[in-house]
């Protein structure tokens, strides 16, 4: 008998039997962390034999489980790098419709704020305009009485302006504070949160009848700023014009008189005076439409 092949076919047979007890370990661990409940007995064989305390099979079970995980989330680096080459594109399309998109604003809007801003500057120039008519207005009762047109009217539009933000602010209020009532769990506090809330909206409600009457305020004092400002442009006085070298021809009033002489300082070469005089017309509308601020009438 040969001694050195018998050790060795002993020694070949124990390594065999320990990697059967590791292979039994390992796929102990594989079956519990995959969710399989194996039997109590073998858990109890293959412990011993693989000389494993049940400390060591837990924790070997929870390094499975994460080296499980961390498998799958390698195995899935392929298909996300193929959501990622898609999700780039589609954010490269979007940023070029964009670009594109914002370039169409640019082009559009430039024109359009000149234009805006030389109407805000002929706007500007109409409203001195208007308040130099006012103030240069040879009727002192009118002139006074357009200022204080002007004034009431001022102060209505900014008690206009400060009841639109009341009501906005105290309607956001009520919406916050209901929101906040259906969240909280103080039914105390829920209820105190419903009473603001509802003498918000009260408080809204009566500046918003406050607001209806400003509105027909400004409405009537703009009737009567302008009824003022058409009475102011009956102060002006014109002539009436005629063809150079030839005689004014007869015209007569709004009342139907009789033609009078010339205009002052327009010689009549056809030898026949006829004056012109102003006077209060009848109808301003239909004077200022029709351009005549003068009576004609016979001369004595």
């Amino acid at each position: 008998m040969n001694l050195t092949s018998l050790f060795e076919k002993i020694a070949g047979k124990q390594k065999q039997r320990d990697k059967a007890r590791v292979n039994d370990f390992r796929a102990l661990v594989r079956s519990i962390g995959t969710g399989q409940e194996p039997d109590a007995d073998q858990v109890e064989r293959v412990l011993s034999d693989a000389g494993k305390s049940l400390d060591d099979l837990r924790a070997a079970v929870e390094l499975y489980q994460k080296r499980f995980a961390m498998r799958t989330l390698v195995n899935s680096l392929p298909k996300l790098e193929a959501k990622r080459k898609e999700v780039e594109r589609q954010l490269t399309k979007a940023d070029e419709a964009l670009e594109a998109a914002e370039q169409h604003h640019t082009e559009t809007t430039t024109p359009l704020h000149g234009r805006l801003e030389m109407l805000r500057q002929a706007m500007q120039e109409a409203e001195r305009s208007r308040q130099q008519l006012v103030e240069t207005c040879p009727d002192e009762e009118l002139r006074q009485r357009l200022a204080d047109l002007q004034r009431r009217y001022d102060e209505a539009h900014d008690r206009s302006f400060k009841l639109r933000q009341v009501i906005n602010d105290c309607r956001t209020w009520a919406k916050s504070d209901r929101a906040e009532a259906a969240n909280t769990s103080s039914s105390h506090k829920e209820q105190e949160l419903r009473e603001r809330a509802e003498h918000r909206d009260a408080k809204a409600a009566e500046c918003e009848q406050e607001l209806a009457e400003v509105l027909k305020q400004l409405a009537s004092l703009e009737k009567q700023m302008q009824a003022a400002r058409r009475r102011d442009a009956g102060a002006v006085t014109r002539w009436p014009r005629r063809r150079p070298g030839r005689p004014c021809r007869p015209r007569r009033s709004f009342d139907n008189s009789v033609p009078c002489r010339e205009p002052p300082g327009l010689a009549n070469p056809g030898g026949s005076a006829w004056a012109v005089e102003p006077r209060e017309p009848r109808s301003l509308m239909a004077t200022v439409k029709r351009g005549k601020l003068f009576s004609i009438r016979s001369p004595k």
